[in-house]
């Protein structure tokens, strides 16, 4: 009788092992899914930002070509000045 429990114990002990075994299989998995996950949400946040950034830019550049079209530059101004206004408009 004492070697069929520790018969059985043994089994136990192997189930436990191999169940272990199999969890830490499963959350490696878990892991790299959450890695994975977490790499594809930084891409599409920074997708967005460029997204914005990229409005703006069009915005900005709209705004300046309006100013250097609709501006009226008088005949006697520095050409200097003139060409700090057409550098800063560009």
């Amino acid at each position: 009788m004492i070697g069929f429990a520790a018969g059985m114990e043994m089994a136990d002990m192997a189930w436990e092992v191999k169940c272990r075994e199999e969890d830490m299989k499963q959350r490696a998995l878990e892991n790299e899914r959450h890695a994975i996950d977490d790499a594809r949400r930084a891409v599409d946040e920074k997708a967005e930002q460029l997204k914005v950034l990229a409005n703006q830019s069009a915005l900005f550049a709209g705004f300046s070509m309006v100013v250097l079209v609709e501006s009226t530059i008088a005949s006697g101004i520095n050409l200097a000045l003139l060409t700090v206004f057409g550098g800063v408009t560009a």
